[in-house]
């Protein structure tokens, strides 16, 4: 494939790429706005909703206000005119036609006149109000029984019901605008209360308010989940009342919070919906006021914006493509003629380059690459003869080399015999080594084991000494003793690291691993050592994470190591000075195993960089004259590192003169599973 179809593909597979994510990120972009518009469009029909609610309120309130400054009523009340109360409500009535319940009550709650087929048990409605706010004038909506407002058999209730749309019943509950006045004497004392109600249960008031302010827009007040007032039609339904609002919405839904979403209308197609939780005059919830809008406005501009931006890709890919045909064409001509001067250079013709000259005016970087060709071809044709001339020399050299070959050969057959000869001897000399070190650790073993039988019986002889089973001790025999004990120990302690040296050289130590805890390892190592510290006022801190810490390891050798490096710790530390010991897991990022970390750090004398690698050789000491000052016999890290090395882990050195000295080791968390 030539290279300008390959630039036009390319061009054409980023540009298509590119577009499609224009497109994606302006739709998505679209739909965000087109939502929040959406959004926002609602919100301020819910304050126009929330509006005609309250100007409906504020004219029950002034028309109470209007009946109540009137000098009669308080004197009715006084006086106890339940007729002339009545006649007050009926002229109410007439200027107010829409009322729903109108009625005069005592302090207590207690009905003295009402409207005409009011029921005097709806003077309980009033109660909670006047108990929690008898001095104030409320205005709220509140959830009510419709048989309660009316007198039973005046029909009336039946035309506020709600038929429920799935089963059929009839809902007499319902929400009802409410006034509530206190009625005052000339002295300003409560004599009773004007309730007025404005029941909002298939209510057209609001419906047609709302329609008359937002077109093509809808409203629904809801009692929790039922619907009670709408102004959606459709042919099969007078309105919206009786249904439910959809489960998959009830889901979303809260008590507090504006819901914005979109659903299924039994009208048909999808809406944009706002649901406004409905709170009454205490801050109980009672239902939703929602407000929706037809989704297929907003589809309409969101699918215009879409073509347009779809249109502006088109024309941009067509231009781009056009471009990158005549750029691609620019830039394969010269490559072209380059290549066929590359031909005929390769079928000998080395001076067929001076035929393309013409080309050389085509551009700054095709008059370069075309005396490149010229100066190439002028090259293969100097090399070609320096080729042949050396061609010659290296047939008269070969002729050489083939009788120095052999000679090569003939000595190469007597290096053989005593590379062979050699090698034989090392051997002999490396299985004599071997020999001779087995022979010591046999030795070394043998010896201490010899030697431990009659130390044994010193230390137990010089402990019953100490106890003074056999008599009371002077000081200066208790002195002798002591050091006889200590001396034996010392030498005894000095057997058993000689032993355990021997078994590991001979691979016969065995290594028993199991879970163990930590913490109750390091315990029974610093028990050890415990007096130590005390005599020399060390501060001894360890620090375990987590607390049940397990590792997998022999417990025996594990202590034996913290003893070792505890001791050493101690040793080479100056009085009043501390020493840290901490543990903790950490993984191995070759394996992807879990580790264990132990760190044992001193402020003591430290070592010298120069001596950090003696320290681990058997029966060294980077100074003479710590074993005159300190004692010990420099087994102690060697060992410990061994042990370490035979559980599978590894042990680390760092330290600075007369700063401290810090060994930090390795062991397995857990055992190492087969694969």
């Amino acid at each position: 494939m030539s290279i300008n179809k390959r630039l036009i593909i390319f061009n054409s597979v980023i540009m298509i790429l590119s577009m499609t994510l224009v497109l994606l990120v302006s739709n998505y972009a679209l739909n965000k706005m087109l939502e929040n518009s959406v959004k926002n469009y609602l919100k301020t029909s819910v304050y126009a909703a929330m509006e005609i609610q309250d100007a409906r309120l504020n004219e029950m309130e002034n028309g109470a206000s209007l009946i109540i400054r009137l000098d009669d009523v308080s004197e009715n009340y006084l006086a106890g005119n339940q007729d002339n109360l009545s006649s007050s409500l009926s002229d109410l009535k007439q200027e107010l036609n829409y009322l729903d319940l109108g009625m005069f009550v005592d302090v207590s709650g207690n009905v003295l006149a009402h409207m005409e087929k009011n029921a005097d048990r709806a003077g309980k409605i009033a109660l909670p109000y006047i108990e929690k706010a008898p001095d104030r004038a409320i205005k709220t909506q509140s959830e009510i029984d419709l048989r309660d407002i009316f007198e039973t058999g005046s029909g009336q209730a039946e035309n506020y019901a709600v038929t429920l749309e799935s089963t059929g019943d009839i809902c007499y509950d319902g929400l009802m605008a409410i006034v509530i006045s206190p009625v005052k004497d000339g002295g300003g004392h409560i004599l009773g209360y004007l309730m007025l109600g404005d029941i909002i249960n298939k209510n057209s008031y609001y419906t047609t308010q709302y329609s008359e302010i937002i077109p093509d827009s809808y409203l629904t007040i809801s009692l929790d989940d039922l619907r009670i007032c709408s102004n959606i039609f459709s042919k099969d339904k007078s309105d919206y009342t009786g249904t439910t609002i959809p489960d998959i919405t009830q889901d979303t839904l809260t008590k507090k919070e504006i819901y914005f979403g979109s659903e299924y209308a039994p009208i048909g197609d999808n809406y944009f919906f706002l649901y406004k939780p409905l709170e009454g005059y205490f801050g109980e919830f009672q239902g939703y006021l929602s407000v929706g809008i037809p989704e297929n406005i907003f589809m309409k501009m969101l699918s215009v914006n879409q073509k347009i931006v779809i249109s502006i890709i088109c024309i941009t890919f067509f231009v781009i493509l056009v471009s990158s045909i005549l750029f691609g064409k620019s830039i394969t001509k010269p490559i072209r003629a380059s290549a066929d001067i590359a031909r005929n250079i390769c079928r000998g013709d080395f001076k067929v380059a001076h035929n393309y000259g013409n080309m050389k005016n085509l551009s700054c970087e095709t008059r370069e690459l075309l005396v490149a060709m010229e100066e190439m071809a002028n090259t293969l044709y100097k090399n070609k003869m320096d080729i042949e001339q050396y061609i010659d020399e290296l047939v008269k050299k070969h002729k050489e080399a083939d009788s120095l070959s052999q000679q090569l050969l003939e000595m190469n057959s007597t290096l053989e015999q005593m590379v062979d000869a050699r090698t034989i001897e090392l051997r002999q000399i490396i299985e004599e080594l071997k020999e001779s070190n087995m022979v010591k650790s046999r030795f070394l073993a043998n010896i201490s084991h010899e030697l431990k039988t009659p130390l044994t019986g010193s230390i137990n002889a010089s402990e019953l000494l100490l106890d003074e089973l056999f008599g009371t001790l002077n000081e200066r025999q208790t002195k002798y003793v002591k050091n006889i004990w200590l001396s034996s120990n010392q030498l005894l302690l000095l057997i058993n690291d000689i032993l355990d040296l021997s078994k590991i050289n001979a691979g016969k130590l065995n290594v028993n691993p199991a879970v163990c805890f930590v913490n109750e390892v390091l315990e029974e190592a610093i028990g050890i050592v415990k007096s130590t510290t005390y005599k020399k006022s060390i501060e001894l801190i360890t620090s375990v994470t987590p607390d049940e810490l397990e590792v997998w390891a022999d417990k025996q050798l594990l202590k034996q190591v913290l003893y070792n490096l505890l001791s050493n710790a101690i040793k080479f530390s100056n009085e009043n000075s501390t020493v840290f010991v901490s543990a903790g897991n950490v993984n191995n990022p070759e394996n992807s195993r879990t580790y264990v970390r132990f760190c044992v750090s001193d402020q003591g004398i430290g070592i010298a960089k120069k001596d950090l690698e003696r320290v681990f050789v058997e029966f060294e000491q980077t100074d003479n004259s710590y074993s005159r000052e300190y004692g010990g016999t420099g087994l102690g890290l060697p060992l410990s590192k061994k042990w370490v090395e035979l559980q599978g882990g590894k042990m680390e050195l760092h330290s600075e003169l007369n700063v401290g000295t810090e060994v930090i080791f390795f062991l397995p968390a857990t055992e190492e599973q087969e694969v």
